[in-house]
Parts: structure tokens; C-alpha cells; sequence
């Protein structure tokens, strides 16, 4: 074989690692990709479990979301604190949602809805939270703005 043919099989062979090369890196720019909206999206739903987990953990954040509940005048120091509180539980949900939807993870998607929706249900003061963020939450994520839009008129429609 002479050093022509050689050279000509490492240049063959030096392009097909360099092809190799490059699709096990995009391989691993996928993965890596896939885990950082994995770990926003369970970032946003950790957050959003923040929700009950302050109030049972907070006599006086209890008593105002039983409060808001019941429909009763809030003064302005427990509505701030439950602005603040229903502030974070739903731009925790909807960050959430956007991280599982550009993943395309319709099990997350679907998930930080349904958690959403169950604390909404349980809190019908939410109810009226969610129509105070409604703008500013369509400029996060208007997918779930548009689902949760739909699954309220669907089956809270007692809440409004």
C-alpha cells in the first residue's frame, strides 16, 4: 500500500471520527437539555408545593387563606401577604408548565395544571388571584393560561 492510499484511508477515517464526534456531542446537548428543563420544571412544581406547605406551616397564613376562602374583608397587610403567597403558587405553576412544554413533556405539562387546579379548587379564593395574574401570567405562558381557562369552564364554574 503506498503512503498516497494510506493518507487517503486516514482522511476517510479522520472524517468519520470527526462525524461521530459531532453526533455524540448533539446527543449530549440533548440530554443535557432535556435534565435543565427537567430541573426548572421540578424547580416550578417544588415551589408551587411551597403553597400548602406554608400555610399548614403558619398559623397566621392559615387563618388568612381561610379567610379569603370564606369570602371575608381581608385587611391590607393579609392582603399582601396573600397576594404574595397566590403570587408565588402561580407563577411557580405556569414557569412549570412552560419548562415541561418546551421539553415536550405532556406528563409534567399535564401535572403542574392538575396541581394547579386542585389547590384552586380547594381555595376558592384563588379563584380570584388567578383573574388578578391572568395578563401578566399570558406573557409567561399562554398555553396555561389557555388550559386552565378551559378546564375552569369545564368543571369550576361554581368557584367564580
Amino acid at each position: 500500500m503506498s503512503w498516497d492510499a494510506l493518507g487517503a484511508l486516514g482522511e476517510i477515517v479522520g472524517a468519520i471520527a470527526v462525524v461521530l464526534t459531532l453526533g455524540y456531542l448533539a446527543l449530549q446537548m440533548r440530554n443535557a437539555n432535556k435534565a435543565a428543563m427537567s430541573e426548572g420544571t421540578y424547580s416550578g412544581t417544588k415551589l408551587a408545593a411551597t403553597w400548602r406547605t406554608s400555610i399548614m406551616g403558619n398559623p397566621e397564613l392559615a387563618a388568612i387563606a381561610v379567610k379569603a376562602n370564606e369570602g371575608v374583608e381581608l385587611t391590607k397587610e393579609e392582603r399582601f401577604q396573600y397576594h404574595a403567597l397566590s403570587d408565588d403558587l402561580i407563577f411557580a405553576c405556569a414557569v412549570a408548565y412552560g419548562g415541561s412544554a418546551i421539553s415536550g413533556s405532556f406528563h409534567e405539562t399535564h401535572g403542574a395544571t392538575e396541581y394547579f387546579l386542585s389547590v384552586v379548587r380547594e381555595n376558592h379564593g384563588l379563584r380570584k388571584e388567578w383573574e388578578r395574574l391572568r395578563p401578566i401570567v399570558l406573557l409567561i405562558s399562554a398555553d396555561f393560561v389557555k388550559v386552565v381557562d378551559d378546564r375552569m369552564e369545564a368543571g369550576l364554574e361554581s368557584l367564580a
